[in-house]
C-alpha cells in the first residue's frame, strides 16, 4: 500500500512540474537553450548574454536595437520567441525586465513583450506591452468576426511610468475566447494591475485561431515607417526569469525564482 501511495505522490509531483513548459535564465551560457528561436535576432549585438544585470544569478539576456540596424522580420526588431502556437493549453507567461537608468525618453512607440497571432492576414499582436514616452501600456488588438476584414478592435490600458534602473516583474494570465469567457490578468511586481473580462481573440475562416506565440525584446516599427534621424537611436534592455505555463499553474509558481509546488506526502507512518 505504501509503495502504491509513493508512486501516486511521485506522479502528482511530476504532473505539477509539467505545467511549467519553459523556465529559462542564462546562467549556463546558452542564449537559445533549445527553447528560443533566433529568427528575430539579425545582428551580433541584437541578443547577447550579459553579466551587467541579473534578476537571479549572475546573467541575463541583453537586447540592443539600433535605428541603423538592417530590417529583421520585416521591421526593426531584436526579439527572442517561443513558437508554441500548436498548444491551446498555454495560459501563463512571466518575465522580468530591467530598463537602464539612462534609458532616454522617446515618444516613438516600442513593444517589449507580445503574444502574436498566427494569422496569414498579418497585423499587430493580440497582446502587446508597449513603452511610449516612459510609460507602460498593454494594448489588445483583435477581431472576433473575421481577422481578414482588418476591422480590428483596439483596447489600450495604461500601466503607469517605467521604473528605470531596477527590475520589473511581470506575470500574465490569458484565456483567449471569442465571447465573454475571455480573461486577461496582469501582475506587476506581484500586484494585480489589470483584470479584463470579455471577448479578446480572433476568428479566422469561421473558427477561433490557434494559440498565439510569445516574443520578448525590442520591437520598434516606427524606426522603419517614420523618416529619421532618430534621437535616441539606440535601445538597450535586459530580460531574465522567463516562464511559460499551462492552465494548472499558479501565480506563486510564476514568480521569479519560484519552483513548481510539489505534492505533499501526507502518508501516516506505521
Amino acid at each position: 500500500m505504501n509503495k502504491l501511495l509513493t508512486c501516486c505522490l511521485t506522479l502528482c509531483t511530476q504532473m505539477a512540474a509539467a505545467q511549467i513548459v519553459a523556465d529559462a535564465g542564462w546562467e549556463k551560457g546558452d542564449l537559445y537553450q533549445n527553447v528560443f528561436s533566433p529568427f528575430s535576432v539579425c545582428t551580433p549585438h541584437g541578443a547577447t548574454i550579459s553579466n551587467e544585470h541579473a534578476r537571479k544569478g549572475k546573467h541575463a539576456v541583453r537586447f540592443e536595437l539600433r535605428a541603423t540596424d538592417t530590417i529583421c522580420g520585416y521591421s526593426k526588431r531584436s526579439e527572442l520567441y517561443i513558437h508554441t502556437s500548436a498548444s491551446q493549453e498555454l495560459r501563463w507567461y512571466a518575465w522580468s525586465e530591467y530598463i537602464p537608468a539612462d534609458y532616454q525618453t522617446d515618444k516613438l512607440n516600442e513593444v517589449h513583450f507580445q503574444l502574436h497571432h498566427t494569422s496569414a492576414a498579418g497585423g499587430p499582436p493580440v497582446i502587446g506591452l508597449w513603452l511610449s514616452a516612459d510609460k507602460w501600456k498593454l494594448v489588445q488588438t483583435f477581431d472576433t468576426i473575421n481577422v481578414f476584414n482588418k476591422n480590428r478592435i483596439i483596447k489600450q490600458h495604461e500601466l503607469g511610468p517605467v521604473a528605470k534602473g531596477r527590475w520589473t516583474d511581470w506575470v500574465l494570465y490569458t484565456n483567449f475566447s471569442l465571447d465573454q469567457k475571455g480573461r486577461i490578468k496582469l501582475w506587476k511586481n506581484g500586484k494585480l494591475v489589470l483584470d479584463i473580462k470579455g471577448a479578446n481573440f480572433n476568428r479566422e475562416n469561421g473558427v477561433v485561431q490557434k494559440n498565439p506565440y510569445m516574443k520578448f525584446g525590442i520591437y520598434k516599427w516606427q524606426w522603419l515607417s517614420t523618416p529619421g534621424p532618430f534621437n535616441p537611436a539606440k535601445r538597450v534592455v535586459f530580460f531574465d526569469e522567463i516562464k511559460v505555463g499551462k492552465e494548472g499553474c499558479t501565480l506563486q509558481e510564476m514568480q521569479p525564482g519560484a519552483k513548481p509546488k510539489k505534492a505533499k506526502n501526507t502518508a501516516t507512518k506505521k
